[in-house]
C-alpha cells in the first residue's frame, strides 16, 4: 500500500497542478488578461497541490523503506532460527541412527 502511495501521490499533485493551471488560463479572455490576481492565485494554488503530493510521497517512501528493511531483518532472523532447529533435528536423527547401529 505504501508503494502505491509513493507512486500515486506525486501524480495526484501533478493532476492538481494541471487543473489549477487550466483554471488560471481560463481567466484569460479573448480581450487579453482579465484579472492578473486571479491568474497568479490559481498558479500558486496549483503549485500547492504539487508540493502536498511530493510531501506525502516522501513520507510514504521513508515509511516504505523502514518497513521493508525491518521485514528483511525479520526474515533473516527467521531463517537463522529455522536453520539452527533443522541442524538440531539432523544431529538427533544421526545420533539416534548411530546408537541403533551400535546396539546391533
Amino acid at each position: 500500500m505504501l508503494e502505491t502511495i509513493v507512486t500515486a501521490a506525486p501524480l495526484l499533485g501533478l493532476l492538481g497542478t494541471i487543473v489549477g493551471m487550466m483554471h488560471s488560463f481560463q481567466l484569460f479572455g479573448g480581450n487579453g488578461l482579465v484579472n492578473p490576481g486571479g491568474v497568479t492565485g490559481g498558479v500558486a494554488q496549483s503549485l500547492v497541490a504539487t508540493a502536498i503530493g511530493l510531501v506525502v510521497a516522501l513520507f510514504a517512501l521513508f515509511a516504505f523503506n523502514y518497513f521493508s528493511r525491518r521485514l528483511e531483518r525479520l526474515i533473516d532472523d527467521l531463517e537463522v532460527h529455522a536453520n539452527e532447529r533443522l541442524s538440531e533435528i539432523r544431529l538427533k536423527a544421526e545420533s539416534a541412527g548411530a546408537a541403533a547401529g551400535d546396539a546391533r
